[in-house]
């Protein structure tokens, strides 16, 4: 997990920081201590979810149809001028997904040792 920590300290990692706060209005650090935060629960969720061969077959799915990581090669376009719509809206099936009935505790708990609400949580994670 410590390799996809490191993530955040990387260039790339920073962009999304930046990109996230500026989202959310959120300071950096903040964003960047509820990625990291967030970052080990969505991998034990997405690694539960593929013990099984449908759900390794759903997120097989989810990924080819609309997620090659294009989007990870300019962070500063797919920031720019704020994340739109539709990709809030696929972040959000994403983590229903993930997730499930879980979500909304996930959301309450990492307000709660981020300091901030439920709502602003769930935008950062979309």
């Amino acid at each position: 997990m410590e390799g996809l920590l490191d993530l955040l300290n990387s260039p790339m990692g920073k962009q999304l920081i930046s990109g996230v706060a500026q989202q959310t209005g959120q300071p950096e650090n903040k964003s960047a201590d509820v990625l990291a935060m967030a970052m080990p629960l969505l991998v034990g969720a997405m690694k539960k979810n593929v013990a099984s061969p449908q759900g390794a077959e759903s997120l097989m799915n989810a990924l080819s149809s609309k997620h090659d990581g294009s989007s990870l090669d300019n962070l500063d376009s797919f920031f720019g001028g704020g994340v739109d719509n539709a990709v809030l809206q696929d972040g959000a099936g994403i983590l229903g997904h993930v997730f499930g009935q879980k979500q909304s505790n996930v959301e309450n708990v990492l307000g709660a040792k981020a300091g901030m609400d439920p709502s602003t949580i769930a935008t950062i994670l979309k």
